[in-house]
């Protein structure tokens, strides 16, 4: 059964009745964004889709689906009765660093404010089917927009480290590309880097 409330806390409104300690029950659950799952979804599945903008930590959130699949419980596996659920992250998400090197090193400091205007990762799907029970994830085809990482820090270059780091963040799906196929774009405020994989590379959850 679906436990959780109005409220969107994880807990049940009744009791779960064991019919003796050596019963096994069969306990799943899962959690995308906002989205509560129903009974039929839980059972058949469902169609979902990534956010594309996750320039926000709220936004890279939203993006996470955490899942735990269908697993047989013993009452005497338990702490007094209580579920044991035990959840993992069933996408990935892709750490992006980008060094700026002699070039973003201005007249004795790093430049204090990033100078990259932004980041796209192209070539990877958003559009994907989702079987809680199972936990498995079937990407669609790539999407045709690409999808806008969160900045989550940026560290200026100094005297003795003249390089800058920008680190950004995005959650994808678990997928492989052919060479080529995923793309980087970085833009600054006067030219536009392009970076692929030069190999095939698997994204696994």
């Amino acid at each position: 059964r679906v436990l959780k409330d109005d409220s969107g806390a994880w807990t049940t409104p009744t009791a779960l009745y064991w019919k003796d300690e050596q019963a096994s029950v069969s306990c799943t659950a899962a959690r995308f964004g906002t989205h509560g799952f129903t009974a039929t979804e839980f059972a058949d599945g469902l169609d979902l889709e990534l956010p594309i903008d996750q320039r926000t930590q709220e936004q890279l959130n939203s993006a996470d689906l955490l899942s735990m699949s269908a697993t047989g419980v013993k009452y005497e596996d338990t702490a007094g009765g209580v579920l044991p659920v035990t959840l993992r992250h069933a996408l990935v998400k892709l750490n992006i660093e980008v060094s700026l090197e002699d070039d973003f090193y201005d007249q004795g400091i790093g430049l204090v404010s990033n100078p990259i205007v932004s980041v796209t990762v192209r070539g990877a799907s958003s559009r994907f089917n989702f079987k809680p029970l199972t936990g498995v994830v079937t990407p669609g085809s790539p999407s045709a927009t690409g999808f806008s990482p969160f900045p989550s820090s940026y560290t200026p270059g100094t005297a003795g480290a003249k390089t800058s780091r920008a680190l950004y963040e995005v959650i994808l799906l678990p997928q492989t590309f052919a060479p080529g196929a995923l793309n980087v774009k970085i833009r600054g405020s006067d030219v536009t880097y392009d970076w692929y994989n030069p190999e095939e590379t698997q994204l696994e959850g």
